[in-house]
């Protein structure tokens, strides 16, 4: 097939099967055209592909795979009063963190879009779940400009939330 229609564009191609007919790494991938592209995540898994993407369907497939998860879809503790919030660190050390927070999710589970971001000091305890919100894979720290999603138990109007849960997506 390469070489019947003398493509121009540069490939790659698994040489153990006949150039023109069978390969067994394009039938691994389900290749049936030429060319095929791919969308990998972040994890290294093929999410889409297809002979041909339309703009459509790569913008979606991207957005799903950079869009931060909802703070709608966190479960926080009800025995603990625990709430949520999510938005942009803004400041960053010795393990308080500063999160402009445009997502509130309230004790009780409602959910809260406040007219103005919120400023909310967040202390990260030793204890506190740090992942990675695209990959699942655990952080040390949470890095200024990351946005977040957290749960965690709040002291009050003017004091600091204890994170339980952050998911940082940077």
């Amino acid at each position: 097939m390469i070489h019947s229609h003398k493509y121009t564009f540069t490939y790659a191609f698994d040489v153990s099967g006949d150039v023109d007919q069978y390969s067994p790494t394009m039938d691994a991938y389900h290749v049936w055209e030429i060319p095929t592209s791919y969308i990998i995540d972040q994890t290294g898994h093929i999410v889409a592909g297809k002979a041909v993407l339309q703009e459509d369907d790569i913008l979606s497939t991207l957005h799903q795979l950079i869009s931060p998860k909802p703070l709608s879809d966190m479960t926080p503790s009800q025995s603990a009063g625990e709430m949520g919030l999510g938005g942009n660190v803004i400041s960053s050390a010795n393990n308080v963190i500063t999160v402009s927070a445009t997502y509130l999710l309230l004790p009780g589970g409602k959910f809260v879009v406040p007219d103005n971001p919120r400023r909310k000091v967040v202390e990260i305890l030793s204890s506190t779940e740090i992942t990675n919100g695209y990959s699942g894979d655990t952080e040390s720290s949470v890095p200024t400009g990351s946005y977040v999603n957290i749960l965690g138990t709040d002291q009050g109007v003017g004091k600091k939330l204890i994170a339980r849960i952050i998911q940082a997506y940077k």
